[in-house]
C-alpha cells in the first residue's frame, strides 16, 4: 500500500497484494512507487506501507463523518466497489448492539454476510462490535474528526473477527 495522499490506492496502481518475499517487496517498492509518482507527478514518496496480507472475507466498507445531524456511522457493502454498489446505511451515534445490527440487516447484500450459496457466514458479531467502537469514536472525536473511512473492512468466517486492511482520516478544519 502506497502513500497517504492517495485515497483511492487502486486507481493509482499503488498497491501490490500477496507480495511473497524479499525480493518480491523490492519489485513491488519500485513498482509502487513508479505508479505513484505516474499518478501525481508532485507526490513526495516518503516510503510505502507494507503490512500482512489479509485472509480472505467478505469486504465492507465502515466509517464516521460529522454532518450538520451530528456524527453519524455509516456501514456497507466494501472494497473497490463501494461507489459501484451503492449498499450502504447511515445511524446517528452512539450505536447501540440493536442498531449495529439493524443496520447491516438493511443492506442488500446482507445475505451475503450471513452465508448464501455455500459461502460461510461473515464474524458478524464483530463487524457489530466495529461499528460500535467506530460510533463511540465518532462521537468522542467530533470536534477533530471530519471523516473517517475504513476500507475495506473485511469480516472473516465466524470466530475468526474482522481485519481492517486500510482507513483514512480527515481532519475537522
Amino acid at each position: 500500500c502506497a502513500l497517504p495522499i492517495f485515497a483511492h490506492k487502486t486507481e493509482a496502481r499503488a498497491l501490490a497484494l500477496d507480495v511473497k518475499d524479499e525480493d518480491a517487496a523490492r519489485a513491488a517498492f519500485r513498482t509502487v512507487s513508479a505508479n505513484a509518482l505516474a499518478h501525481t507527478p508532485s507526490a513526495v514518496i516518503h516510503g510505502v506501507l507494507v503490512q500482512r496480507m489479509a485472509k480472505p472475507g467478505r469486504e465492507l466498507i465502515a466509517g464516521i463523518t460529522n454532518s450538520s445531524f451530528g456524527p453519524m456511522v455509516m456501514v456497507g457493502l466494501g472494497g473497490i466497489h463501494a461507489e459501484v454498489l451503492s449498499d450502504s446505511v447511515l445511524a446517528p451515534a452512539p450505536l447501540t448492539a440493536d442498531t449495529a445490527l439493524g443496520m447491516l440487516s438493511r443492506l442488500r447484500g446482507y445475505k451475503l454476510l450471513t452465508g448464501s450459496r455455500g459461502e460461510p457466514a461473515g464474524d458478524v458479531d464483530m463487524v457489530v462490535d466495529l461499528l460500535i467502537r467506530l460510533s463511540h469514536l465518532a462521537w468522542d472525536a467530533r470536534e477533530v474528526i471530519a471523516e473517517l473511512d475504513v476500507n475495506p473492512l473485511i469480516a472473516h468466517k465466524v470466530g475468526m473477527g474482522v481485519t481492517i486492511v486500510d482507513a483514512l482520516a480527515v481532519k475537522r478544519q
